[in-house]
């Protein structure tokens, strides 16, 4: 029993990966687990900042906590809900280790600027798509932005399982251990 289930949550994982084009796909309990062991992935610990939306879940900005972080909240645009260009480099500060970028809704905005922004200065850009799976914006899929994705799968979410869940998504091996090691856990 336990092998078919794992068989099935690997096939899932795999799935999503490819369906965004990632390496790796990671099941979690939760997608607020998602984003913190995204966080962790990225060394993320007391004394940091993490950029956040202020119109979102509660997990969005949960997760920096449970990492011992600090949220920063960033005003949004009201045409997308997403956060501004213009708010993450107000905020941004040397304290700044990460992003998390939300999509909601299923609606995405061009991302591009942000990435290369965060590249430059070592921010971590966690993309948080728990709301927009199938979503896509100029041939770029949701969960294939950032360096570091991750979905939801709680019973209002565009797959839900039968109590929750969420994933993550990555191209890099070493995070991909980093989490499964963490899924484990406790």
């Amino acid at each position: 029993m336990q092998e078919d289930n794992d068989r099935n949550v690997e096939f899932l994982e795999k799935k999503i990966a490819d369906y965004t084009g990632r390496q790796y796909g990671i099941a979690v309990s939760s997608a607020t687990d998602a984003l913190y062991y995204s966080l962790k992935c990225y060394g993320v610990g007391s004394g940091d900042e993490v950029l956040v939306s202020d119109f979102s879940w509660i997990s969005s900005a949960s997760c920096i906590l449970m990492a011992g972080a600090t949220p920063v909240f960033c005003d949004i645009d009201l045409d997308s809900y997403h956060i501004t260009f213009e708010e993450i480099k107000r905020k941004t500060t040397d304290k700044t280790k990460a992003l998390i970028y939300t999509h909601l809704f299923g609606n995405m905005t061009e991302t591009k600027e942000i990435e290369e922004y965060c590249k430059d200065r070592g921010i971590a850009f966690i993309e948080d798509a728990a709301q927009s799976l199938g979503s896509s914006l100029n041939n770029r899929k949701a969960g294939s932005i950032g360096n570091i994705s991750s979905f939801s799968f709680n019973n209002n979410k565009v797959i839900a399982g039968i109590s929750g869940g969420g994933i993550v998504l990555t191209d890099k091996r070493e995070d991909a251990d980093l989490i499964r090691k963490l899924r484990r856990h406790g």
